[in-house]
């Protein structure tokens, strides 16, 4: 059966859910909060809560340290607090921290018009925008007709209140998506004025950065406001704000005393990182990118009165915690291609800090932050396209490009130059502008001479982190990403999708069965338990049934638990057997097959156990035109047709196939309509169905 026009199903819109339902949901979510917590983790956060709460009335009271009192603990000597900071902003202005400060400025600036002269005209475009307060918070329009609001909520249309950071609630209904806010108050725009003051010697740059940057610190009062209620958000702004000041360095608009407010406010940026680090249970990412924030105020700033202390935490958490976090295949476990750029991106920028300071790294984490990159080439088809595997967030460490067509070839391109990686530069087609600022001149040369060796890998199991990649050249080269992997990060799975035997598929290039990705966090609402969902991806579910079960936006109750069981390559069939138990509380247990075989693609479902059960497949097109013929239907695209055959069940079943349309989200706070082909069938178990796939060119 077919559906379309007004007959067509939409899903990714969820019906509302009952009181009694919303209610269990709350309990098991807190209880499952803290069963991921142990003992001294419980004793732990009570401790720092009521140390937050005893530190208001003193926030409250404005009891920060006056500019001089910071300025006389500051590190050095001197007869006066005049003639001390004099010497630490000539050490300051004196100080080249970066690659691409190592050759002079107007070198530079030839070398970057002769290889980007197109990027500086778009960086160029994009700071007018921004010095008239208009902003594109993914893909929202946003504009301030007067100074910026810091805190401002585009989705709700109004500001947050500026109260004390511990009595912000934004999980609550009173903030929609608090990513919306967070996003702007990174200060990645910052970095793009300054950039654009180095390249062009325009002091109207520096006049705007510095005009943000005093409004910002003046309306951000130390721990007041939505934008104290996050580290890592504070270890984005130190980053971008380290940046900005090696940019615009030799600007007029910059003088010692600006220099001692935007270094008094490094200083409570770092000092409030440290006080609360993600530890425990909440050690994801956010604590790799905490701890370089650490690490540039730190390594940057040496200045500062802990800058060694958070200097050598810094570099000891991300040291324990990358190595911890991604898998020794170069798999992150959060199970995620999106966050393992942000994981990626911040052991770059670590490696690139301890250069500077002088600080030993252990080559298994250079090791990791390699295979990390030669992930990407595996999933990356010959387009540069990677799918949205787990949870997007639409953000970025540090923004040195504007308009970046595609974040994964412009990480691959530093790769390849950093590594000497010839596999990740066969994939670059040219030289990134943000590897230029990375690692300076010397990329240019580096990456021209590397030669890549053309070879076609067909298989790669990347066994600790669970996907197999399967490749085929025939009648075109085909991609079929296989997810055997765990749901998430060990214990709360925050970013993970209930993806246990999905798989998605590219053909010549373009994406065919895709990865519904993410849309919103705490905006969905409803549907954020349909984007991770099972019916989201192109996989099974049993009696309308996740095979993992969702408790909240980054909550997971049981959990579905997979297990390669079977590889066959002999050179002529290509043949991948896994199961999951995600279904084990109805004693059913789900196994399929992959398999490539002479161009086609084969997929083998069994379900095996007892009783009568309804069993959804699904399979997420990319957009086209579907159409159906008996028990095949066709995706349409313009250069060929994917064909899906669904083979006659040998067990006595009902069996319909519908197709209709869904939301998918190509990146954070976007989506648009797909088509989705559903093969039901309600028969007793067990149960085996045979899909084949073939591409007509």
């Amino acid at each position: 059966m077919i559906r379309s026009g007004s007959e067509t199903e939409q899903m990714g819109q969820q019906p509302p859910k009952s009181q009694k339902n919303k209610l269990y949901l709350q309990i098991m979510k807190k209880l499952n909060r803290l069963r991921a917590m142990s003992v001294p983790e419980l004793c732990f956060r009570f401790a720092r809560y009521f140390r937050d709460k005893r530190d208001k009335q003193r926030v409250l009271r404005g009891d920060v340290d006056s500019l001089a009192l910071f300025i006389a603990k500051l590190n050095g000597q001197a007869d006066s607090l005049e003639d001390k900071f004099r010497v630490i902003y000539t050490a300051f202005h004196n100080r080249r921290p970066f690659r691409w400060q190592k050759k002079p400025r107007e070198q530079f600036v030839d070398l970057y018009r002769t290889h980007f002269v197109k990027n500086l005209n778009l960086c160029a475009k994009a700071a007018e925008r921004y010095i008239k307060g208009e902003f594109t918070i993914f893909g929202l329009p946003v504009h301030f007709a007067e100074s910026i609001d810091w805190h401002y909520d585009p989705l709700l249309k109004k500001a947050i209140p500026l109260v004390y950071w511990r009595d912000i609630d934004y999980y609550s209904e009173k903030i929609k998506e608090v990513k919306y806010i967070w996003e702007l108050n990174r200060c990645q725009h910052f970095v793009t004025f300054a950039k654009l003051f180095y390249l062009t010697g325009s002091e109207k740059y520096a006049r705007a950065l510095f005009d943000q940057w005093t409004d910002w610190i003046k309306k951000n009062p130390y721990k007041m406001g939505i934008n104290w209620a996050s580290s890592l958000e504070c270890a984005f702004r130190i980053i971008s704000w380290t940046w900005s000041l090696f940019f615009v360095r030799e600007s007029q608009q910059l003088n010692p005393g600006l220099y001692a407010h935007v270094l008094q406010s490094i200083h409570l940026h770092a000092q409030f990182i440290e006080g609360h680090l993600s530890k425990y249970s909440s050690a994801n990412n956010h604590l790799i990118g905490e701890a370089l924030g650490l690490i540039y105020a730190g390594s940057y700033f040496p200045e500062l009165a802990k800058a060694e202390t958070w200097r050598n935490l810094g570099f000891a958490i991300v040291f324990d915690e990358l190595l911890s976090q991604v898998h020794s295949d170069g798999v992150c476990k959060e199970q995620t291609t999106f966050y393992q750029k942000y994981i990626y991106d911040f052991g770059i920028l670590m490696l690139l800090a301890a250069h500077y300071a002088c600080v030993s790294v252990p080559p298994e984490v250079r090791v990791r932050l390699e295979k990390m990159a030669e992930f990407y080439v595996a999933l990356m088809d010959q387009n540069g396209y990677i799918p949205n595997i787990g949870d997007d967030d639409g953000g970025e460490t540090l923004r040195l490009v504007e308009g970046e067509k595609n974040r994964y070839l412009s990480a691959l391109s530093t790769a390849a130059v950093l590594f000497s990686n010839t596999n990740c530069r066969k994939v670059c087609t040219e030289l990134s502008e943000a590897t230029l600022w990375l690692l300076g001149e010397s990329a240019i040369g580096t990456f021209s001479q590397l030669r890549a060796k053309k070879e076609n890998r067909f298989f790669i199991h990347f066994k600790s982190g669970g996907y197999i990649v399967m490749n085929q050249d025939k009648p075109v080269p085909q991609k079929l990403i296989f997810d055997c992997g765990p749901l998430g990060l060990a214990p709360m799975a925050a970013h993970g999708h209930a993806d246990a035997l999905s798989f998605t598929l590219s053909v010549d290039g373009t994406p065919v069965l895709i990865d519904s990705g993410t849309y919103l966090y705490l905006g969905a609402g409803q549907d954020r338990d349909y984007f991770r969902s099972t019916a989201a991806h192109n996989t099974l579910t049993v009696d309308d049934r996740s095979q993992s079960e969702s408790l909240g936006p980054f909550q997971w109750g049981q959990r579905a638990e997979c297990t390669v069981e079977e590889i066959i390559d002999d050179g002529k069939i290509l043949r991948v057997q896994a199961s999951h138990n995600g279904f084990r509380r109805q004693k059913l247990t789900h196994h399929r097959t992959i398999e490539a075989r002479d161009g086609m693609w084969y997929c083998l479902d069994l379900i095996s156990g007892v009783g009568n059960h309804k069993i959804d497949m699904y399979f997420h097109c990319a957009p086209c035109e579907t159409s159906r013929q008996n028990q095949s239907v066709s995706a349409l695209f313009p250069a060929f047709t994917a064909e899906l055959t669904f083979h006659q069940s040998d067990s006595a079943c009902r069996e319909d196939i519908h197709i209709f349309t869904a939301w998918h989200s190509k990146s954070f706070g976007q989506r648009e309509q797909h088509q989705v082909i559903q093969r039901q069938v309600i028969a007793n178990l067990p149960l085996k169905l045979v899909t084949s796939i073939k591409v007509n060119v």
